[in-house]
């Protein structure tokens, strides 16, 4: 039994969608890596840090059942998601959007004939993003196992 001073034992399982959107993307980040934080904290009982003071504090864990996204969102919800599969961080994601999604590097040539859209994301974006994709796969701390499932085994 709790004694008096302390609150009881929680769970708080979270949802999240991250939203897509050229600047809220970088914000959207920043979310990313902060989640992966209070995730990390809360699976590491001694762990020291804010984050692990306020769930000591309150006495709940904290766990995330559904990540989705949108565009821009969806990558970070991708990253995070990954980043929490290999007890990794999505940090360097954040990084890669301050980096390189800035519209002086995202804006295509004024002078170019039909161009598909304003901003020419995939030229610009996607090997930046599949380095920080590997980044965060590189720093894990454990090596996932991959579903056995019928549904979900590697395509042959």
């Amino acid at each position: 039994m709790a004694d008096a001073g302390s609150p009881w034992p929680q769970e708080i399982r979270l949802a999240m969608t991250m939203v897509g959107g050229a600047s809220l993307a970088v914000w959207m980040g920043g979310v990313a890596t902060e989640t992966s934080h209070l995730l990390q904290a809360s699976r590491t009982p001694d762990a020291e840090g804010p984050y692990r003071a306020l769930l000591d504090l309150l006495n709940v864990t904290v766990s995330l059942d559904v990540l989705t996204g949108t565009s821009a969102g969806g990558i970070n919800a991708a990253c995070l998601g990954l980043a929490e599969a290999f007890r990794s961080s999505p940090q360097v994601l954040r990084d890669t959007w301050i980096s390189t999604g800035s519209l002086d590097n995202l804006i295509r040539d004024p002078g170019e004939k039909g161009p598909r859209s304003l901003l020419n994301g995939d030229k610009v974006l996607l090997g930046d993003l599949k380095d920080a994709l590997h980044r965060i796969t590189d720093k894990a701390t454990v090596n996932p196992t991959v579903p056995t499932s019928p549904c979900c085994s590697p395509a042959r």
